[in-house]
């Protein structure tokens, strides 16, 4: 066979794989709650496929990774996943021009919020040894991330970055100006980078991070003036959070900002808000996901990273408010890591 002709095979069963997919359409689990439990299996009703960017998906077997496909532009892809590591948030972007990105690291190993000694005794977070993130990153050989963002000073957001930095090369750091006296590890950690060598930022609400020239983001809340507190609230709605665009799809990244902060978000950007996928706040909590924000938001997929606790998280309001708008709901409890990407030749969303 010719060169020529082996190219002209080659694009020919490309173009029928995506036809392929494009044309049977699968189904998925049939409500949030039973994400958790059922499998993804066949299905042959487009009404059942899940949706993304306006359009029927299909999605796939779970013997191999569940998938929403749909035909996209000739780009690189952005691939984003919502990592499990329990009671906390860690969330790892690899961009369309190779660069990476980590927003958050997750709690140390068997740390809860709130597990406090009442007795006011000290709490190391790094007695159980390595934190739940460190398995997603030996698991994809990283070694090196260009961008870790660090939402709040909250152990459940911040502990996991310690490995990171140990085992990782890190070129820039973005965080806030709040500090936590009760977490003093943190402000020991900011000194640790500090000597690194590794730039840190503090971006204000309204700046443009350049991560990739092809990716859009955003900054829309933070607290980039020094400041400290013990209080929950406050440290949590000092979130960074981020608004990343690409290939006319958008995430939004809430860290654990509460309602009143939505509430100012809303006022501040209105329609802006939107994006096709949310990265639920303060992990479903009753004090975020206000409906004004989500109906702004409106997300066809929800994310909620959670483990174990006794918050009582996420909240049965919160998975109604979600449903109420049309969002298809992954928990990291019950679903594991969460792989969506856009770009490239299909948009997928795979289940891990």
């Amino acid at each position: 066979m010719t060169s020529t002709k082996r190219s002209a095979f080659v694009a020919a069963s490309f173009l029928a794989t995506l036809l392929l997919f494009a044309g049977a359409p699968l189904r998925a689990a049939d409500s949030p709650e039973s994400l958790g439990t059922q499998d993804w299996t066949l299905g042959l009703t487009p009404s059942s496929a899940l949706k993304a960017n306006g359009a029927d998906v299909p999605a796939v077997s779970q013997a191999v990774p569940a998938m929403i496909a749909a035909p996209r532009g000739a780009g690189k892809a952005l691939n984003a996943y919502f990592i499990s590591v329990g009671q906390g948030d860690a969330e790892y972007i690899e961009l369309p021009n190779g660069k990476t990105a980590l927003i958050d690291g997750g709690p140390g190993n068997g740390y809860e919020p709130g597990n406090q000694p009442k007795d006011g005794t000290p709490v190391d977070p790094y007695a159980g040894g390595d934190p739940p993130i460190a398995a997603f990153i030996t698991q994809h050989g990283i070694t090196h991330i260009d961008y870790v963002v660090m939402t709040h000073p909250h152990r459940d957001h911040s502990t996991g970055l310690k490995y990171v930095f140990d085992h990782v090369k890190v070129e820039h750091f973005y965080d806030t100006r709040e500090s936590n006296p009760n977490a003093p590890e943190i402000k020991t950690m900011r000194a640790q980078i500090t000597r690194k060598g590794i730039v840190v930022s503090h971006p204000a609400a309204g700046e443009r991070l350049s991560w990739d020239p092809a990716v859009n983001v955003k900054v829309l809340n933070s607290c980039d003036k020094p400041g400290s507190s013990v209080t929950g609230s406050v440290l949590n709605d000092c979130s960074i959070v981020l608004k990343v665009s690409y290939d006319n799809q958008a995430i939004l990244y809430t860290g654990d900002i509460q309602e009143d902060v939505e509430t100012e978000l809303v006022a501040k950007y209105g329609d802006e808000l939107h994006a096709d996928v949310l990265k639920v706040g303060h992990h479903g909590s009753t004090n975020a996901n206000d409906q004004a924000f989500l109906d702004k938001v409106k997300p066809s997929v929800a994310f909620i990273e959670v483990g174990p606790n006794s918050f009582g998280h996420p909240t049965q309001t919160t998975l109604s408010r979600l449903t109420k708008e049309g969002a298809k709901i992954f928990r990291t409890d019950k679903d594991g890591t969460q792989e969506y990407t856009i770009g490239g030749q299909a948009q997928l969303l795979v289940a891990r």
